[in-house]
């Protein structure tokens, strides 16, 4: 099936370019990723082929723990689904579109891995031949907007830093830098996860290059990670390393966790209370330094708000910025602030779908984390399950700051981690059967 061949890799290569299309009522979430998701449906509904079935069905055990992934999703979107029906909007009801999609997206990166061989090691080239035209394309963008040439500039967005200033952050046609440095993330890793050749080397480089033109604050992490997966792959590392290199992960973590929820300024300079960053609250001071209050953290507040006031089932997927809206007009949320989303998985969960989503979540992420621990205790772990294991890590890590779940680049994924942790089922079944003919 070549023809399936392109069509996904088109698929993974359109997820880097997610800002083309404005689909009248559906605004930007709908594109082109979404449309060859609907064509892939097509063709596997057209194959007839049956989807990926457990060995030895028999054994509930075996069941329940082959399809742990499927069913602690969908018993997070049943809540979700709850979540809309008490309070129904309009944007409950796309929320809960998007979020069906992607896990009917991992579904078929599950039956097209089950269909032929080596085709993990098809989603992990295309990644990385991603990450080297997205590279190709922040560099080239970055390199005329310097220059001055107006047309870039919609593909560039100037953002003031602390200590560096103003800088012109890439983010291509995705919605933010942020978004794009997190999928370049995932592509460099992918890379430094193949092999150790001066080419594989050479494209890792690259990636990291335009990865790194982005300016996101997430890139306090990535680099280390990287790092640490680099060091985890080559045959020398020893146990001493990989622990310094796991010291410098959890650092950069703590660090980046902290500056985000807080800004350190000195008293010598005045207070920005109209900064869209900054809510004008100074948490803690020193001798020469203000401790300020940073929008991150004002919304895990308002988080808090939302679900002490609707405990059960939260104010409904997608309608937290309504709720901040309204806090508002209560003077409860400073007016100069955006209505922003709730810029973190764990607390937006918390908030929109109240304690019951937030239990689904946590049951959730368990099964995932279970699913790569089978997977990197095996004898011999291919380098994708260690990239896949390290962006899982990540995510853990971005659930705090960044609303993860819409990721397109996360659901096939988690399509990637689910097929090779069934595959596991098949194998202990082959081995199990030819324990019994000796």
């Amino acid at each position: 099936m070549n023809y399936g061949r392109w069509i996904i890799k088109i698929w993974i290569f359109s997820i880097g370019f997610v800002y083309l299309l404005d689909v009248p009522y559906l605004k930007m979430k709908v594109q082109l990723p979404e449309l060859l998701v609907l064509l892939m449906l097509g063709i596997w509904l057209w194959s007839r082929q049956k989807a990926f079935w457990p060995p030895q069905k028999e054994q509930a055990a075996d069941f329940r723990s082959f399809y742990a992934f499927e069913g602690a999703t969908m018993l997070w979107l049943f809540i979700a689904l709850a979540a809309s029906l008490k309070h129904p909007t309009r944007a409950a009801f796309l929320e809960n579109m998007g979020y069906a999609y992607l896990f009917l997206s991992s579904l078929l990166v599950q039956w097209w891995l089950h269909q032929g061989k080596n085709r993990l090691r098809f989603f992990q080239q295309s990644f990385i031949q991603l990450g080297i035209i997205l590279a190709v394309l922040n560099i080239a963008i970055f390199g005329l907007y310097t220059l001055g040439w107006t047309p870039v500039s919609p593909l560039v967005e100037s953002k003031t830093f602390p200590v560096l200033g103003e800088l012109p952050r890439v983010l291509g046609w995705m919605p933010s830098a942020n978004l794009l440095a997190n999928l370049m993330a995932l592509c460099w890793w992918m890379a430094l996860s193949e092999g150790t050749s001066s080419g594989k080397y050479a494209a890792s480089l690259l990636i990291l290059v335009g990865l790194v033109l982005t300016f996101s604050k997430s890139l306090l992490i990535i680099v280390p990670l990287g790092f640490f997966l680099w060091i985890k792959n080559r045959r020398t590392a020893g146990k001493r390393s990989l622990r310094f290199r796991g010291a410098i992960v959890i650092f950069s973590a703590v660090c980046y966790l902290f500056f985000t929820h807080a800004l350190v300024q000195p008293k010598s300079e005045p207070i920005d209370a109209s900064s869209s960053y900054l809510t004008g609250q100074i948490l803690a001071e020193t001798r020469h330094s203000y401790f300020l209050e940073t929008s991150y953290l004002r919304l895990k507040k308002m988080q808090l708000q939302a679900v002490s006031e609707n405990p059960v089932l939260g104010v409904g997927p997608g309608n937290f910025n309504a709720f901040l809206q309204k806090a508002k007009e209560e003077e409860l949320y400073p007016e100069h602030l955006t209505a922003y989303d709730p810029h973190s998985t764990l607390g937006g969960t918390l908030a929109e779908m109240g304690i019951l989503g937030f239990l689904a979540l946590l049951i959730w992420i368990f099964v995932i984390f279970r699913m790569l621990k089978v997977l990197v205790e095996k004898k011999e772990v291919p380098g994708i399950y260690w990239a896949l294991a390290v962006y899982i890590f990540f995510l853990g890590i971005e659930m705090l700051t960044t609303d993860v779940l819409n990721f397109r680049h996360l659901w096939v994924c988690l399509g990637m981690l689910a097929w090779a942790y069934k595959s596991c089922f098949y194998a202990a079944v082959e081995q199990r059967h030819l324990s019994e003919m000796e």
